[in-house]
């Protein structure tokens, strides 16, 4: 989620009062304020790698320029429910799809005990957030294209 508008710098007191859901950083741009401490040196250090001055994102073509905005750091989602499922075939759906549903297809009925369990989680981020950070941080599980590959060669031969 992107947001627009003025960053408000904090004193510490000021900060005490506030949560880690409030706190945002900039995407660069020439409309936003860096932080003034290292974080800050760090989106300079890493703009000059990629060849850009920091203190000049305006570009003479307009569709160049980079305004900038603000990223909230940590957002809780919404809407948030879960389901431990027990099953014994790993190749069976987990989920009812929009499309099953749209046909008219009943949700898929699971045993109460099984070999296996999965957990369904369902919650809703707002846009240009990820589901899989979400996801990695309730399993703490590696999300990697990698393990998840391995995972799924394991699981389906």
């Amino acid at each position: 989620m992107f947001l627009t508008g003025t960053a408000v710098l904090l004193s510490k007191a000021e900060a005490e009062s506030h949560s880690i859901h409030d706190i945002v950083m900039p995407l660069p741009g020439f409309d936003v304020i860096y932080p003034s401490h290292h974080i800050g040196e760090g989106y300079r250090e890493m703009l000059k790698a990629d060849g850009l001055d920091i203190d000049n994102m305006r570009h003479r073509i307009r569709d160049y320029s980079l305004s900038g905005a603000y990223r909230h750091v940590v957002l809780r989602p919404h809407n948030v429910s879960w389901q431990v499922i027990s099953y014994d075939d790993p190749r069976i759906p987990m989920v009812h799809t929009d499309i099953e549903k749209l046909q008219g297809k009943p949700p898929p009925v699971f045993p109460t005990e099984g070999q296996y369990r999965a957990l369904r989680m369902e919650f809703s981020l707002p846009p240009s957030t990820y589901a899989t950070m979400a996801i990695r941080e309730v399993l703490k599980m590696d999300t990697s294209i990698k393990t998840q590959t391995q995972l799924n060669t394991t699981w389906l031969n």
